[in-house]
C-alpha cells in the first residue's frame, strides 16, 4: 500500500484533524473516505456492507496512523511526540529508558541523537559511560553530586538504579567504574529520591544496587562508602531475586529485619533457601503483617509449600495464633482448600476446630457442589453473609484457572462481579494471571468489563496489560486475553487513576497485540 510521509515536525493536533475529518466522511458514506476504511483497517479489509454509524473515532485515529505507515495511532502519537521533544526532554526520556529497561527504546534514541548520552553529566551516568561522566566533572567540578535529570536525583543515584549494565559486560564494568570515580569525588553514597506516592519512603541509590539492578558488587561499594542500610526499602526488594548475595550482604552488615517486611516479601516466593537466610539473623517469629497476620497466615495465603510451614513452625511462629479477623492459619487453610497445608498444620498440632462458615468456605474452595448445596440448604443467606475477603474464594478459582470450581460456585450463586481483594473481581484476578479459560467462561456469564478496582482504579483490561508485564504467570496466555476482552468490547484505556500508562513495555508480544487492537488512553 501506498503510504505517506510525515513532515520533519508534524503536528498531533493536525493528525487528530485529519482522523476527524475521516470520521465525519465515513458517516457520510462518502466513497473515497470508505475506500481508505477498507484499505487500512483490518476489520473492514474483508469488504461487505459498512455499518458506517458503528465506525469510531479510534478506528479513523487507526486508518490515519496506518495510511502513514505505523501499526497503530498510539506508536504514531509517541513517535510523532519523540519528534516534537526538546533537548531536555529527549535525555529526560533517555534517562528513564535506562532505568526502567526499555533498552530497545534508549537504543533507538541513541541512533537517532549517537551523542544524547553525552548532553547531560545524568545521562552520562545513567549511560554508565565513565569518559563521558569524566569529561562533563572536568568541565564542572561541583556537578558530581547535583541533582537534576527526570528524577530531581544525584549523578550516583542514576548509576544505581540504571539497568543498563544487564545487556553486556562494558556496561557492568563502566557502571562501577562511574560509581567509583563519583565515590572518590565525595558523593553522598545514600543519596535519595522522595517518591511522588506518598507515604511512600524514599528511595535509596543502595536500594537501586539491591533492588532494582540486583548488582551485588556495587551494592558492597556503596555500603563499605558508608550507605545507610536501614533505608526501608534496600533490604525488602532484595528479596524479589532468587540470587541472594545483595541479602545476605545487607544481613551481614546488621541491616534491620523487624518492621521491614522483609521476610514476608521473602514468602512472596517458595525459596526455602532465601527463608532460611532471613531467619538466620532472627527476626521476630511474633511479626504480623497488617491485613494478614503472622508469618505462618502469609505462608498459607501465598500457598507456600510443607517445607516452609514446617521451618516457620519449628523457627517458633505460633502455629494457633489469630489474624486480625480471629482465624488460625490452620483455618485459613481449610478456608483456601488448601488441603496439604491444612494435614501439614494439624500434624504439627494445630487446633483442627472450624466452624459452619469454615467449612463452607473449604467446600468452595475445593469446588465440592454437593457439600456446597447441602450447606446453603441448611443456611440459604450463607452467599450473602460472606465479607469481600471471603468472598475472594471466587477469585482464587479464577486466577488459579480451575475451571470446575468457578463453574461451581457461580451456579450456586456467587455473584461474577464480587469484589475481593484490591476490591478486584474474578474477571480482574483473571486478567490478571492470563487465564483465558477461566475468563471466557466469567465473561460468558456476565461479568462486567468496566468495573474498576478500588485501589487502583482499573478495569480487567487494565489488569491484563499490566499483569503481563508485572505479573508473567508462565501458564498465562496474556495476548488471548487482552484480544478476548477487546473482542467483547471492552474499552481500551489503559491509565490508572493515578494517571498512569500501563503497558507490558518489555513483553513485546503483549505490547504489538495492544498496539494492533489501537489500546488507547483516554486523552487520545
Amino acid at each position: 500500500m501506498e503510504r505517506k510521509t510525515l513532515p520533519p515536525t508534524p503536528s498531533l493536533n493536525h493528525l487528530k484533524q485529519q482522523a476527524s475529518g475521516l470520521h465525519e466522511e465515513i458517516h457520510r458514506k462518502t466513497p473515497s473516505a470508505l475506500d481508505r476504511l477498507a484499505r487500512y483497517h483490518p476489520r473492514y479489509a474483508q469488504g461487505g456492507p459498512v455499518d458506517a454509524g458503528a465506525v469510531k473515532l479510534a478506528d479513523a485515529l487507526l486508518v490515519v496512523a496506518r495510511e502513514y505507515g505505523f501499526s497503530s495511532w498510539p506508536t504514531l502519537k509517541a513517535h510523532v511526540e519523540e519528534l516534537n521533544l526538546s533537548q531536555e526532554e529527549t535525555v529526560n526520556a533517555l534517562i528513564k529508558d535506562l532505568c526502567a529497561n526499555r533498552f530497545e527504546k534508549a537504543a533507538a534514541r541513541l541512533a537517532a541523537f549517537p551523542d544524547l548520552k553525552h548532553a547531560s553529566i545524568h545521562s552520562a551516568a545513567t549511560a554508565c559511560d565513565p569518559d563521558a561522566l569524566s569529561r562533563w566533572i572536568e568541565r564542572r567540578p561541583q556537578a558530581f553530586d547535583q541533582r537534576g535529570g527526570p528524577l530531581n536525583a544525584t549523578p550516583l543515584w542514576y548509576v544505581c538504579h540504571s539497568r543498563i549494565h544487564t545487556t553486556g559486560a562494558p556496561y557492568a564494568e563502566g557502571k562501577m567504574r562511574c560509581a567509583i570515580l563519583l565515590l572518590e569525588r565525595g558523593a553522598d553514597p545514600s543519596a535519595s529520591v522522595s517518591w511522588p506516592r506518598p507515604p511512600h519512603p524514599p528511595l535509596s541509590a543502595l536500594y537501586g544496587a539491591c533492588g532494582q539492578a540486583c548488582h551485588p558488587p556495587l551494592a558492597r561499594l556503596l555500603i563499605e562508602r558508608g550507605a545507610e542500610i536501614d533505608d526501608n526499602e534496600s533490604l525488602y526488594h532484595s528479596t524479589e531475586h532468587r540470587d541472594h548475595e545483595c541479602t545476605r550482604m545487607l544481613l551481614e552488615r546488621g541491616a534491620r529485619i523487624d518492621g521491614t517486611n522483609a521476610v514476608f516479601h521473602m514468602l512472596d516466593h517458595e525459596d526455602l533457601e532465601g527463608l532460611n537466610l532471613m531467619l538466620a539473623y532472627g527476626p521476630d517469629p511474633r511479626e504480623r503483617l497488617a491485613g494478614f497476620g503472622t508469618l505462618l497466615h502469609f505462608a498459607v495465603i501465598r500457598g507456600r509449600g510443607t517445607a516452609i510451614l514446617d521451618r516457620l513452625i519449628g523457627y517458633g511462629v505460633e502455629i494457633d495464633a489469630k489474624n486480625e479477623e480471629g482465624f488460625t492459619a490452620y483455618q485459613l487453610a481449610m478456608r483456601r482448600g488448601y488441603t496439604y497445608a491444612a494435614e501439614r498444620l494439624a500434624q504439627h498440632g494445630a487446633d483442627t476446630q472450624i466452624s459452619a462458615r469454615d467449612r463452607f468456605l473449604a467446600s468452595c474452595s475445593r469446588g465440592d457442589e454437593a457439600a456446597i448445596h447441602a450447606q446453603l440448604a441448611a443456611s440459604p443467606s450463607l452467599i450473602e453473609s460472606l465479607t469481600p475477603n471471603e468472598m475472594h474464594v471466587i477469585a482464587n478459582a479464577a486466577q488459579q484457572g480451575r475451571l470446575n470450581t468457578l463453574r461451581t460456585l457461580l451456579d450456586a450463586g456467587f455473584d461474577v462481579n464480587s469484589r475481593g481483594e484490591h476490591g478486584g473481581t474474578p474477571l480482574h484476578w483473571a486478567a490478571w494471571f492470563g487465564r483465558i479459560d477461566a475468563l471466557r467462561l466469567l465473561l460468558n456469564r456476565g461479568a462486567s468489563m468496566e468495573i474498576r478496582c478500588k485501589t487502583f482504579g482499573c478495569t480487567p483490561f487494565m489488569w491484563a496489560a499490566h499483569g503481563a508485564e508485572h505479573c508473567r504467570n508462565p501458564e498465562g496466555d496474556y495476548v488471548a486475553v487482552i484480544r478476548a476482552l477487546a473482542e467483547a468490547g471492552s474499552s481500551l484505556a489503559l491509565r490508572n487513576k493515578w494517571n498512569e500508562l500501563l503497558l507490558p513495555e518489555t513483553n513485546r508480544e503483549a505490547m504489538d497485540c495492544l498496539l494492533a487492537l489501537g489500546a488507547e488512553s483516554p486523552d487520545d
